[in-house]
């Protein structure tokens, strides 16, 4: 059982220097990700770009971050905070205004 605070602590040192919105963008593009177990084609494809547009902007989520989605030893660090977003995400969206 982790604390919405440990959570909160957890999406702000990730995602270093982001706001909730940012932090909101980059879950849902991990969502979708996750949500095509990792192919870059079917979750292109259900983001309505060009599967090299997304391979941008998991290079892009990599260096915000420092960790890329792509790699099983990484993935998990950034499934969590998908995971703790959905948690928190009303207590950040009222710290960010």
């Amino acid at each position: 059982d982790v604390s919405k605070q440990s959570k909160k602590e957890y999406l702000h040192k990730v995602f270093t220097g982001c706001g909730y919105e940012e932090i909101r963008y980059w879950v849902g593009i991990l969502n979708v990700y996750f949500s095509a177990e990792g192919s870059i084609s079917q979750a292109a494809q259900q983001l309505y770009m060009h599967k090299n547009t997304f391979q941008y902007k998991l290079r892009k989520l990599e260096e915000i971050t420092g960790y890329d989605v792509r790699l099983p030893s990484q993935a998990p660090i950034l499934y969590m905070t998908s995971i703790f977003f959905r948690d928190v995400e009303n207590d950040l969206l009222l710290l960010d205004n």
